[in-house]
């Protein structure tokens, strides 16, 4: 699960969509997307996220759905940005919003 929100958040900070027109991580032709890409490139160095991909312990817990990832930028929109700027905010002796 970690390297699935790292793949989202490496895309999310080089603003670069996600998806492609061939999702599925074993089509032969089209543009798998850059979270799969990023994900295969993890593989290449992670056993266990091989592993996963090429054999998910259950078939529909692969994480990788569109699904997925919109929660997982949910959560790191609202959860993780969203709290550290407020934080920022409530420190500051001054601010203003543009």
């Amino acid at each position: 699960m970690r390297s699935v929100a790292e793949a989202v958040l490496f895309c999310g900070r080089q603003c670069i969509g996600l998806r492609g027109d061939a999702e599925r991580g074993d089509a032969t032709g089209g543009n798998p997307g850059n979270f799969i890409a990023a994900l295969q490139l993890i593989a290449a160095h992670d056993d266990a996220v091989k592993n996963h991909l090429e054999q998910p312990a259950m078939r529909n817990c692969t994480y990788k759905s569109p699904k997925i990832q919109n929660d997982i930028i949910e959560i790191i929109g609202k959860d993780i940005i969203q709290k550290k700027i407020v934080s920022e905010i409530t420190e500051a002796r001054f601010y203003s919003i543009l």
